[in-house]
């Protein structure tokens, strides 16, 4: 028998009434205290350029770029989202020249930064990462096809006498394809590479750096699924470092259109096997792609490490009223990048309908909270046989929060007029610090046939960033019986109060914090050793400072009598000399 995995009723309350979720955010996460933006161009004429920046907590930072004289001051107030506009000259629009137009966002408590590029009817917007969460290898999914520029993608130095190494798959600027070329960057410098032809596809290309580089890709003004004399919108994302890519995506449809999305699978490695809700599709190389349309939610496994974007259709597609939606580009996180908790924006543009897709584990559904207030279970519908489930929920314009007992995905993207937007509410790029231990005691080395046991464990983590969605697995020997256990935790950490049978309950375990089981049972009426193991896993988006005390084990022996065992002869003639000792101050008494 097993335990529902859920967590504490009170724990949930509390974090959701008064903001204190449990976060894998922080430099581990997409919030921060530092970025680096690039704007790459939309089409013409020019637009406004701006970041929406929104914080759990009051916040104060800085917008600032030298060569621009942007200096720009800010606060956000926790709960809203505070939106800076930009001078037009911020945007990228010369084609292979080095510049200094990298944006550097400043703030004091970590924040989480939205860029945007706004101009009537081809606007969008993409997820910043902050500096922490950067890497040095990437590939760069793009577009095929569209109308004005050509696919295109933009690199941004985060510090001085970076060399980078680029390698295209199109002829752009002076760029031949498949002939590397090495840019050296200083911190703020920005480069902008557009393809030779609007049918030329820059999805593929590679760049490689010795000092961490902001990337950032897609097209000006991109029509999905195919060049049909329809209409384009600004489809753009900042790349994810290939250390972040995953081997399991799950895609959801984007309400309230009804027409199927493109999605774009990027390989890293050759001989990728990709596999959609169970059966094999095709196997693809490194750097090549795979593009299918799906009409619903799918569960994307493969072998090796990819990455997936999702292309929402153009208006005509499905024919909404009043020509709701256009194209759109968004990156679709693998489960690994999930986090637990989000602070995020809708598009605060006076858009007619923004939306979250939320992908939680099954276990899980009936622990997410929107801006405190429970999704119902019955919201959430099965994709595949996944083990996860989705739901879609309707969202205003503005800052946002997201929680749940364990590692859930979110994206949040709205249609409007000819109009599409949308992007990751969060990830988790970065490693996480923890340090998970497991220690398991029994009350007794000793017990009768039938009598009573009890044992202890007690899981802890002393790292500095929490871990949410823990499992926690004792499988008891079956010659035990009546096995009932309780659980406490401790420093805002949470378990379930209490179960029966077997032990397999998700954790949340806060920097410092723990969790303590009280088991008791009664012991096997056959004679001999009983001993079993407890142990703790990790979510699949947190690796442990140190596995070998992840397990741990405990035992008893059942046995006749509780009587003193036997001496050894060495003991006996201890034993005897002492009575005799006794004896002899008896008689001098």
């Amino acid at each position: 028998m097993y335990s529902v995995r859920r967590p504490t009723l009170a724990s949930m309350v509390f974090f959701a009434c008064f903001g204190l979720v449990p976060s894998t955010l922080g430099a581990a996460g997409t919030s921060g205290t530092d970025f680096w933006v690039g704007f790459p161009p939309g089409p013409p004429p020019a637009g406004t350029m701006s970041l929406v920046i929104s914080s759990s907590a009051p916040a104060a930072g800085n917008i600032a770029n030298s060569s621009l004289a942007i200096d720009i001051d800010f606060v956000v107030v926790p709960g809203t989202a505070t939106t800076v506009d930009l001078p037009v000259t911020t945007e990228l629009w010369n084609n292979d020249v080095i510049e200094s137009l990298g944006i550097h966002v400043t703030s004091d408590v970590p924040v989480v930064v939205h860029g945007w590029n706004r101009r009537p009817a081809t606007g969008g917007g993409y997820l910043v990462l902050p500096t922490a969460a950067l890497g040095t290898s990437y590939i760069v999914s793009s577009w095929h096809i569209g109308l004005g520029g050509g696919s295109q993608f933009a690199i941004v130095g985060t510090e001085d006498g970076t060399t980078v190494t680029v390698t295209t798959t199109a002829n752009g600027g002076s760029r031949t394809a498949g002939v590397p070329y090495v840019l050296s960057l200083d911190q703020g410098s920005s480069y902008l590479l557009v393809a030779g032809e609007t049918s030329l596809d820059l999805t593929g290309t590679t760049i490689a750096s010795d000092k961490p580089v902001a990337v950032f890709g897609g097209r000006s003004c991109a029509q999905v699924p195919a060049a049909d004399g329809s209409g384009c919108d600004y489809s753009m994302e900042q790349i994810l470092p290939t250390s972040a890519w995953g081997l399991h995506v799950l895609t959801v449809r984007l309400a309230p259109r009804t027409a199927p999305e493109v999605v774009r699978i990027l390989a890293s490695e050759n001989g990728t096997e990709i596999r959609i809700n169970g059966a094999l599709i095709t196997t693809i190389n490194a750097l090549e792609h795979f593009d299918t349309t799906l009409g619903g939610n799918s569960s994307i496994v493969t072998t090796h490490p990819v990455y997936v974007t999702q292309f929402a259709a153009d208006d005509d597609i499905d024919n909404l009223p009043d020509q709701i939606g256009d194209p759109l580009m968004m990156t679709v996180l693998p489960t690994t990048a999930f986090q637990s908790s989000y602070r995020f924006s809708a598009e605060t543009g006076g858009w007619a309908a923004s939306h979250l897709n939320i992908v939680a584990p099954a276990a899980a559904t009936g622990t997410v909270f929107v801006d405190g207030v429970l999704v119902p279970g019955a919201s959430f519908s099965p994709i595949a046989a996944s083990g996860y489930s989705a739901a879609q929920i309707p969202v205003t314009s503005g800052g946002h929060t997201v929680t749940a007992a364990a590692p859930i995905g979110v994206q949040v993207y709205g249609f409007a007029h000819l109009e599409g937007y949308g992007y990751p509410a969060g990830a988790l790029l970065a490693p996480l610090s923890v340090n998970v231990a497991i220690q398991k005691s029994s009350s007794a080395a000793l017990v009768e046939p039938n009598g009573p046991v009890q044992y202890t464990i007690v899981v802890t983590n002393s790292g500095t960033d929490a871990v949410n969605g823990a499992t926690v697995t004792d499988v008891f020997p079956a010659g035990l019986s009546n096995v009932n256990w309780t659980c406490s935790a401790s420093g805002g950490s949470s378990c379930t109060p209490a179960g029966a049978g077997n032990i397999d309950d998700l954790v949340t375990l806060l920097p410092g914090g723990s969790a303590t089981y009280t088991v008791t049972a009664t012991a096997p009426g056959v004679l001999g050793p009983v001993v079993n193991n407890a142990s703790v896993t990790m979510p699949g988006n947190v690796a442990d400072a140190s596995a070998d005390d992840d397990t741990a084990s405990a035992g008893f022996s059942v046995v006749t009598s509780l009587e003193v065992p036997s001496l050894s002869i060495g003991g006996m003639v201890v034993l005897g000399l002492m009575l005799s000792l006794v004896g002899v101050v008896a008689i001098r008494r």
